[in-house]
């Protein structure tokens, strides 16, 4: 059964913020939940003093084709199932929030990104349908062009790649909400089981104190992290080590679970450096071996460069895929009739890596 699986797998006010983003939120009149999907939820939620976290969502397209899967699992391609996943992840979200009972110190705010491709799928307009649960809603098509790509391979070569064209750089708008503190960029099928504010809190500490955080005696972090001297913390992540292949053991920075310092500077760097196209055929990004794997010239691949090479890399820290964002995906993979741990490269026995099948 085993050999089997292995084989399938393969704080600014509201009013404040609402000013920041009144270009580019969308108001339509009378919203209506889609027909069948049970009673009008809402969500938005006010704090007068809380730090207020942004959790985004990027509705890249209407097939269930547009992305990179990081966990298996396509995204709703229909009207009723997306405003149902909205649905639960801002209630959760809403749960291990200051707005619930779990202790939390922080609240939250709930934006959906839309390629303009997906705002209207199958006859409703997707935007309205969010706006009712309480999501502040933006239309943004990508943030750069195919024409503004100056590196011929990259711009020709990149809608085979993993993904169709520039939709998934649409998740760069993420660091762009400088409305926020600190943005969770997550996918619309995640779900928030436990207040996330030993993270959040991270982002307030000083470089003398990160030192033991980035020791992992703070928080759970992953074996793989290298040591460094911390300067400040900017993002927070973890891998996809499920989409390591036989002898090409780079993983990219999953995407559907990402925690950053919003900023416009580094937001307009990382259009620059794809406006660039500075990507190699077999090195990847500034020739720097960040290519060469699934997905290494989308997002994931490009964040693995700016974070932990480009751009202040002791400011960057991966975390225990097992504790954050655990997809319980298989932690081998076969080698030459022998298993070898997707993330330590050692072989697969003992205490080498970690089941995240069985964590608690």
């Amino acid at each position: 059964e085993e050999e089997e699986e292995e084989e399938d797998e393969e704080a600014e006010t509201e009013t404040e913020a609402e000013e920041q983003h009144a270009s580019t939120v969308n108001h339509i009149g009378d919203i209506t939940p889609p027909k069948g999907v049970g009673d009008h939820l809402n969500f938005h939620s006010h704090h007068p003093t809380a730090p207020r976290i942004g959790y985004m969502i990027p509705i890249l397209s209407c097939q269930s084709s547009y992305t990179i899967i990081e966990d298996g699992s396509p995204p709703p391609s229909d009207d009723s199932t997306l405003y149902d996943a909205a649905a639960v992840l801002a209630h959760s979200i809403k749960k291990n929030s200051i707005h619930g009972s779990s202790g939390s110190k922080y609240a939250y705010h709930l934006i959906a990104v839309f390629h303009p491709d997906a705002v209207e799928c199958h006859g409703e307009n997707r935007t309205t349908l969010l706006q009712s649960l309480g999501y502040h809603t933006i239309v943004r098509d990508t943030p750069v062009s195919v024409s503004e790509i100056k590196n011929g391979y990259f711009r020709s070569n990149l809608e085979y790649n993993g993904q169709d064209n520039l939709v998934d750089y649409m998740k760069l708008y993420a660091y762009s909400l400088t409305a926020y503190p600190i943005v969770v960029l997550l996918d619309v099928k995640s779900l928030i089981l436990q207040p996330l504010d030993e993270l959040f809190n991270l982002f307030y500490a000083s470089p003398y104190d990160l030192k033991s955080v980035f020791g992992g005696t703070v928080v759970p972090i992953a074996r793989t992290n290298p040591v460094k001297e911390p300067t400040g913390l900017e993002v927070l992540y973890t891998k996809t080590y499920n989409s390591i292949q036989p002898k090409k053991w780079t993983a990219g920075i999953n995407t559907s679970f990402l925690i950053i310092r919003p900023s416009e500077g580094k937001f307009n760097e990382l259009k620059q450096i794809i406006k660039n196209g500075d990507y190699q055929p077999k090195t990847g990004w500034g020739g720097a071996g960040f290519g060469d794997f699934y997905g290494s010239m989308q997002l994931r691949g490009l964040l693995l460069y700016y974070h932990t090479h480009y751009h202040n890399p002791q400011s960057s820290l991966e975390l225990d895929r097992c504790v954050y964002n655990n997809v319980g995906d298989i932690p081998y993979i076969r080698v030459e009739g022998k298993k070898y741990c997707r993330d330590t490269q050692l072989e697969f026995k003992e205490n080498n890596c970690r089941d995240c099948r069985e964590a608690p």
